[in-house]
């Protein structure tokens, strides 16, 4: 069996993947279908989508990657802390 580091190693790098493949082909085939329409929500729909920065997703990767981690109770409300706006 895996140890629980590599486990959550493992969990934080697809949650990061699976993150950054959902911006960069879902709003590709967004933008596609949002060309069909005259209305102007899909587009600032888009654009508030893709103007997500990528720290945004490895921070909820990380997070992802360290539920299967006990970790203290200070060090979990730290990383939550740490990237609020």
């Amino acid at each position: 069996m895996l140890p629980t580091w590599s486990i959550s190693l493992m969990l934080g790098i697809t949650a990061l993947a699976v993150l950054k493949l959902f911006q960069v082909v879902l709003l590709a085939r967004f933008k596609i279908l949002a060309k069909r329409t005259k209305t102007d929500i899909d587009d600032i729909f888009i654009e508030i989508i893709s103007s997500i920065r990528p720290g945004l997703y490895v921070f909820l990767a990380l997070y992802i990657g360290l539920q299967p981690l006990s970790l203290a109770p200070w060090i979990d409300s730290a990383i939550v802390r740490s990237y609020s706006f």
